[in-house]
């Protein structure tokens, strides 16, 4: 995840631990501005510019999602597929899309990739591929209750 992740290497111990959400949260609600401010390189600006993921989900990928899915049927699993929104507002592949709507039906499937409310505002997260507490409930509520 070289790239993706944002580590603070003050953070290292024994026991290391990548990411500490409490810690990052307290940050924030002590002092939002200077929390996003010391991570400004993080937080680049984008263009609005719709730009899509490449295709990923090849023929091999395509035997271990249905693989995934049997076992769910299997074990009676009921579950949910959520495509994260990223700070990078990149959109999740449609062709991928439409191969995981055609294993796992359309009615398992979340994405909240691309361009939106939760993509738009950088408060949203605590660096580029980490979303806040708030995002992850507001997500399960739209899952779970709407």
């Amino acid at each position: 995840m070289n790239g993706f992740l944002q580590f603070n290497n003050n953070n290292l111990s024994k026991e290391y631990v990548a990411f500490q959400i409490g810690k990052n949260e307290h940050l924030i609600n002590e002092n939002k501005e200077l929390y996003y401010t010391e991570r400004e390189h993080i937080f680049y600006n984008r263009d609005n510019e719709i730009r899509n993921n490449s295709e990923v989900i090849n023929n091999k990928a395509m035997q271990y999602l249905n693989d995934i899915h049997n076992y769910f049927i299997k074990h009676n699993t009921d579950y949910k597929i959520i495509i994260s929104p990223l700070y990078d507002q990149v959109k999740f592949n449609s062709n991928d899309l439409s191969k995981l709507y055609h294993i796992f039906g359309d009615e398992n499937i979340y994405d909240f990739s691309g361009i939106n409310s939760i993509t738009s505002n950088k408060y949203n997260y605590y660096e580029t591929s980490h979303y806040r507490e708030t995002v992850g409930d507001s997500i399960i509520k739209q899952i779970y209750f709407e």
